[in-house]
């Protein structure tokens, strides 16, 4: 991680050397240096996870892209240098957290919530882009400066602008022909988006693991 610090040392300063807070998903918190905007560092372990690591072109290319042309409910990405990953942090919880500690949410901020991330479902599909992983805990909660739900969507780890399998998802949110027969495609997405909407509103989301497996086994 020294390293890794050692690399992307212009983004950010410390008076305690750089390194502000490790957490224990290897990801650490700093400031960058000119507009004192927090970010969070995020090292892959590509070792660890082979799937990622024969297809880490695409998953970079991918990321330069997010990079490149950015958008207001997508995780904004500062520097992609793989396996290491910089990103502005956006707020301090998820969407899970926050759905279960103020379930049930009021309609209209439902409404919000699920619009914004459409906007950023549709913006990846209209670039060839494939989340693979929409989910409550991919989702980024803050409120803005007037009070309002601002939520983004983070986590690419599973992204494909190639429609290959990334052996990679939430059993939970994912597509019957994902499970069934292992095809990537936009119509993934909106699965779990259905998945996801229905979360935000319910405070759960409508199946659990076991019963995904049980009907499996059944068909």
């Amino acid at each position: 991680m020294g390293a890794c610090c050692a690399r992307l040392r212009r983004y950010w300063t410390s008076p305690s050397g750089y390194v502000i807070q490790n957490t224990p998903t290897s990801t650490i918190v700093c400031k960058r240096r000119w507009f004192r905007t927090p970010l969070v560092v995020k090292h892959l372990n590509l070792r660890n996870n082979r799937p990622l690591a024969r297809r880490v072109h695409e998953y970079e290319r991918i990321l330069h892209f997010l990079q490149r042309r950015p958008h207001r409910h997508v995780v904004r990405f500062v520097s992609v240098l793989v396996p290491t990953v910089v990103m502005e942090q956006h707020g301090t919880t998820d969407l899970f957290d926050y759905v279960k500690r103020h379930d049930p949410l009021p309609f209209v901020q439902c409404k919000r919530i699920c619009r914004q991330i459409a906007h950023a479902v549709t913006y990846l599909h209209e670039h060839g882009i494939v989340h693979g992983d929409i989910k409550l805990e991919n989702v980024l909660f803050r409120r803005d400066w007037r009070g309002r739900p601002h939520v983004r969507l983070t986590d690419f780890e599973a992204a494909s602008v190639s429609y290959q399998p990334t052996n990679r998802h939430t059993r939970m949110y994912a597509a019957p022909e994902k499970l069934l027969h292992d095809i990537v495609g936009p119509f993934n997405d909106v699965w779990s988006f259905g998945m996801l909407i229905y979360a935000v509103f319910e405070g759960v989301p409508p199946f659990y693991v076991e019963r995904v497996i049980e009907r499996q086994s059944v068909t």
